[in-house]
């Protein structure tokens, strides 16, 4: 069917997996209508790995049944009454279904086709437009946008940590805690509403060509509940990510009444600006080249030794790795 082009199956599949969730999650709002008999000897497998799938419906709400029941006495111990539990996990189921609603045509073929060819080759995966942006980025560190870190929170896309050097910081108009409740292009484009949106959907609508406008709505985090949204302007530039570039310092150790300087150089991945290089771009990042850069300074520093720190590298470029 891959080979002919039909992936019909794939979104088959799906839709009776959603189609499940529903039902569960319906099922378990149901549960919640009554408190349970704590007294009752029950038990639950939750590591259910190599458990066997609920023969029919009858067997998967009576598994439901013991999720919820311990989920709720979870809550219990932490001194939560009935009233408490039952709002703490009906919002946590709702979030689960909200998840899966959010799911577009895009993101399944994506799962997909990845489980598809990394059952061929483990570090062979499809790219979904977005996820190739963000691939690029993390690539080059760096990006054209505002210079925001931006999370999910209660339905709303709220501010984390601005960039330092991204429009947004030299603006002085955006700040950690401030919530992003509508986007428009342009100085005339129209506001769209944003609450209850996907973060990756918020994002791809923030971000933009270097030189084009993007305004945002906007409730500060110092407004308070009632706060009025009010609208700001920022042009869009190139943002560099120099949180994940490699780093250097030197630590001064006392050992055996002996003074030694340890030269430490931490690379938080492996990255590699390709398209940069291609269009010859001679101040291209890549790891190889800062570690290099960052060698030749710690031997000017007259280090004893240098450990290279990979313990927080998730990875990245392959090419990278290898050459470093």
């Amino acid at each position: 069917m891959i080979k002919d082009g039909d992936i019909e199956p794939a979104f088959e599949i799906f839709n009776t997996f959603k189609d499940r969730v529903h039902q569960q999650l319906d099922y378990a709002e149901k549960i919640l209508q009554k408190e349970f008999d704590y007294s009752k000897n029950d038990s639950i497998e939750i590591n259910r790995e190599k458990e066997p799938w609920p023969a029919d419906e009858k067997a998967a709400e009576a598994l439901w049944y013991k999720r919820v029941k311990s989920d709720a006495i979870n809550l219990k111990l932490t001194g939560k009454k009935w009233d408490d539990i039952v709002e703490t996990l009906t919002k946590r189921y709702n979030n689960y279904r909200k998840a899966v609603d959010q799911y577009n045509s895009e993101d399944v073929f994506q799962q997909f086709m990845n489980a598809y060819t990394e059952s061929i080759d483990p570090h062979t995966n499809y790219f979904s437009p977005i996820t190739s942006d963000n691939f690029r980025i993390n690539m080059s560190l760096s990006l054209e946008g505002i210079g925001a870190q931006l999370r999910t929170e209660d339905d709303y896309t709220k501010v984390v940590e601005i960039i330092p050097g991204g429009p947004a910081y030299k603006s002085g108009l955006l700040h950690p805690d401030d919530k992003i409740v509508g986007v428009a292009q342009g100085d005339d484009g129209e506001m769209e509403d944003v609450i209850g949106w996907r973060i990756t959907d918020v994002v791809q609508l923030i971000r933009g060509k270097k030189g084009t406008i993007v305004r945002l709505l906007i409730i500060p985090a110092d407004g308070g509940p009632n706060a009025v949204p009010h609208e700001i302007k920022l042009v869009r530039d190139k943002v560099k990510l120099e949180e994940q570039a490699a780093k250097d310092s030197v630590l001064d150790l006392n050992e055996s009444k002996k003074e030694f300087k340890i030269g430490i150089i931490d690379v938080p991945a492996f990255y590699s600006d390709y398209e940069a290089q291609q269009r010859g771009d001679k101040d291209y990042k890549s790891t190889t080249r800062d570690v290099r850069r960052l060698l030749e300074q710690l031997k000017k520093d007259k280090v004893d030794g240098v450990i290279i720190d990979l313990r927080n590298n998730g990875g990245g470029s392959l090419q990278e790795a290898v050459q470093m």
